[in-house]
């Protein structure tokens, strides 16, 4: 396992818990931009989950579609599980839209992750 990505895919997962505890992250800006940027905040904070997660997996290299298979079924779980958490944190609405947006940060995670060359550390 890579030591620095597992400690990095934690403290992501930790903040994600943070940010989903939080009743209101209103930016104060517009509804509309207020919006566009939740929602890249969604992909980009999922896609650096996955990444990590990618990153951290022990060696399953020549198998690789065990890994792209582990690392997005986890990661996808991570967000449905705080789309639901969010139902329950007033000022809060976990919803499939936020979801939708969370997968296509996994997606790009692991692709980022597949993209760059495996190291262990």
């Amino acid at each position: 396992m890579n030591t620095k990505y597992a400690v990095l895919f934690l403290c992501i997962l930790g903040f994600i818990v943070y940010l989903s505890s939080v009743p209101s992250l209103r930016s104060g800006f517009t509804k509309e931009t207020d919006q566009i940027l939740r929602k890249t905040a969604h992909i980009v904070i999922y896609a650096a989950l996955a990444f990590s997660l990618w990153k951290a997996l022990p060696g399953l290299e020549p198998r690789r579609g065990i890994k792209l298979l582990v690392s997005c079924m986890i990661a996808l779980g991570i967000a449905l599980l705080d789309e639901t958490h969010q139902l329950f944190v007033p000022g809060r609405h976990g919803n499939l839209t936020g979801f939708s947006f969370d997968c296509i940060g996994v997606g790009i995670g692991v692709v980022l992750g597949r993209m760059t060359r495996h190291t262990q550390g």
